[in-house]
């Protein structure tokens, strides 16, 4: 009764060129661009636009899981953990309870999918020094951003903070060099996002 018309006059709007729409069925009119709990500028919405309805909807709401699912893959087996432990574990953060509860209102599936990704690169960056993993993480934020609503951005911020505080390298970094990596990755990832977040301000 809310999630799924939140994508069909999202869909209707990108078909006819309004990218600016306006949701003229609730309240007296409302900007529906700047509303983050319908999640405009999610990525993944473009599946909307491929497939035809309800099947767009249910691939929509699926393949969050599926991200997190691979991401968190790729995350463990940065760790040289075997290959059947990393499949269990990254199946059970893709199936966990709250994304399951969590599919028709999309916000934190969509956001926290991205998360594994993130941190993925931000220990890349300790690992190796690898300039472009700074900007790779901050695109990984900027997609979570955009996938969800203030909240679960915040949840995304505070994980990637403990995480790049807390990870120990075999290269000592200092406490300064990992504060200047989380800044320029959040400041990449905000700015990337800020199609969503000056609307929404203004809202």
């Amino acid at each position: 009764l809310q999630f799924y018309p939140y994508k069909l006059l999202l869909r209707d709007a990108w078909q006819h060129g309004r990218f600016a729409f306006w949701n003229p069925l609730n309240l007296c009119g409302y900007p529906a661009y700047a509303e983050t709990m319908a999640a405009n500028f999610d990525l993944l919405n473009i599946v909307l636009l491929i497939f035809p309805f309800p099947l767009a909807f249910h691939l929509y709401i699926i393949l969050p899981l599926l991200i997190a699912g691979m991401g968190f893959y790729l995350f463990l087996s940065s760790y040289k953990i075997d290959f059947w432990i990393a499949r269990i574990f990254a199946t059970s953060y893709m199936l966990c309870g709250l994304f399951i509860t969590h599919l028709l209102p999309h916000f934190i599936p969509g956001s926290m999918c991205w998360a594994p990704f993130a941190c993925l690169f931000v220990k890349r960056y300790y690992d190796t020094s690898g300039k472009g993993s700074i900007l790779l993480a901050g695109i990984s934020l900027c997609l979570g951003f955009l996938g969800g609503n203030l909240q679960t951005a915040l949840f995304l911020v505070i994980l990637l903070t403990i995480y790049g505080l807390s990870y120990l390298s075999e290269a000592r970094i200092a406490l300064s060099r990992r504060v200047i990596l989380l800044v320029s990755a959040f400041s990449i990832g905000l700015l990337l996002s800020a199609i969503m977040w000056l609307p929404t301000l203004e809202l």
